[in-house]
């Protein structure tokens, strides 16, 4: 039992990794995109447990990372959440999610303009790297959990080049304890490489 929990959590990280490498890699720091729904973001932000549990504790958060779009409607992030109090750096959690703006578009190619307003619903997975500052060892573990998470209010997108999620809230069911719990997340903050303007004019000509 022990060694198939040690797989599936090597196996997680791996796939983790993976798609995080990707993600990172393709970021057009001094490349073109091939269209303006998939301008990447930085992602910032803050990310906050619901009480305490063998998979997380209570605490609060930092959460940066960085989020690549591939439709008007989808999008997938990694991301880094890492605890500043109580004790800093002592729970870090990398994770993974695919988000649907599931009320309006969340990208548009000119002239067409997407609503200021959305909202976001995500599916995830989250590893967790607990006790890390503890002095023994044998205390520090390693945890998976999946998640859904929903976004009631989103302001903003890449055609204004920035976007606020605010009041995200969800459940997360841990694969290694069989627990379940929540979190929130009060405000994520994207911060886009560009505008979809700015595509535009490297893509077109004077006057199109």
């Amino acid at each position: 039992m022990v060694k198939g929990v040690q797989g599936m959590r090597r196996f997680l990280l791996i796939t983790y990794l993976f798609i995080s490498g990707m993600i990172w890699a393709d970021l057009p720091f001094q490349t073109e995109v091939p269209s303006p729904m998939e301008l990447p973001s930085i992602t910032l932000g803050s990310w906050s447990f619901i009480g305490s549990s063998t998979v997380h504790e209570e605490g609060m958060y930092g959460y940066v990372g960085v989020t690549q779009g591939f439709s008007s409607h989808l999008e997938i992030s990694t991301f880094t959440v890492a605890m500043i109090t109580p004790d800093i750096l002592s729970e870090i959690y990398q994770g993974i999610d695919l988000g649907i703006s599931f009320l309006y578009p969340r990208s548009a190619e000119l002239p067409d303009a997407p609503s200021f307003v959305s909202m976001y619903a995500d599916i995830g997975l989250l590893l967790g790297f607990h006790n890390l500052q503890a002095r023994d060892s044998n205390t520090m573990h390693t945890s998976a959990a999946l998640y859904f998470r929903l976004t009631p209010l989103s302001l903003g997108n890449n055609f204004y080049g920035s976007r606020e999620k605010i009041g995200s809230f969800g459940i997360l069911y841990s694969l290694t304890e069989k627990e379940v719990g929540f979190f929130w997340n009060p405000v994520i903050y994207d911060r886009y490489f560009g505008t979809v303007y700015d595509f535009h004019k490297r893509t077109h000509s004077p006057g199109e």
